[in-house]
């Protein structure tokens, strides 16, 4: 588990994460599980795309589970808060991008083909969400399973970006992972990771404890 929290005021790289493997497709694989990318500031020097929060790059390929993406904002210049580009593959399950600037995700390539698949998670803006800066991609978005609507976050110390009653991520998410995704016991507040046997998208399960106390 992981919280990325980098707010530089008004200027710095306020770069979260990279996954950059050899120039060679599959030559690595990562898995970024019940994570947080949170309040990332970028102002780069130069023009270009850039991504604040997690950028894969070359032939790796990358699974995002049950994380959340919130508030990251890269500064004039073109990008979102991650990025895939060349030959890499990323696939998304049960996770939030949400009130990133200026987009949520995208995709760019100079070499090869980049692939992002996106299955049961919100991102703000749908499909308008994710940029595509290149012509030779692949762009699999299931519209049947992804929303677009507001989190419901709780604002509240100290797990803000938790869920409220109502939200639309509630049980939304999919326990239908592939076969080499391993869930941890517990979110990040140290709740359940599943409960009453069902997932809810980002990095915070909604139970019966929200309110009450938080477990550790």
């Amino acid at each position: 588990d992981q919280t990325t929290d980098t707010l530089t005021g008004d200027h710095g790289i306020g770069q979260g994460m990279i996954v950059k493997s050899q120039r060679f497709p599959d030559s690595l694989t990562g898995y970024i599980i019940n994570t947080e990318f949170l309040r990332t500031i970028s102002n780069p020097s130069g023009s270009g795309i850039t991504a604040n929060a997690l950028t894969q790059q070359y032939g790796s390929k990358v699974y995002v589970v049950n994380s959340t993406f919130g508030d990251n904002n890269i500064v004039n210049a073109l990008g979102g808060a991650v990025g895939v580009t060349n030959e890499s593959n990323m696939f998304i399950y049960n996770s939030v991008l949400y009130s990133n600037h200026p987009a949520q995700l995208w995709l760019y390539t100079d070499n090869g083909v980049p692939g992002l698949s996106v299955y049961n998670s919100l991102v703000e803006d749908g499909l308008l969400g994710i940029k595509i800066f290149s012509p030779n991609v692949n762009l699999n978005y299931d519209e049947a399973t992804n929303i677009d609507a507001d989190p419901l976050w709780s604002g509240l110390e100290p797990y803000p970006y938790s869920l409220s009653y109502g939200s639309p991520c509630i049980n939304t998410g999919t326990l239908d992972l592939p076969p080499e995704i391993e869930l941890p016991d517990t979110d990040l507040a140290g709740n359940p990771r599943i409960w009453d046997g069902q997932i809810d998208m980002g990095a915070y399960e909604y139970g019966p404890w929200v309110g009450v106390d938080y477990r550790r």
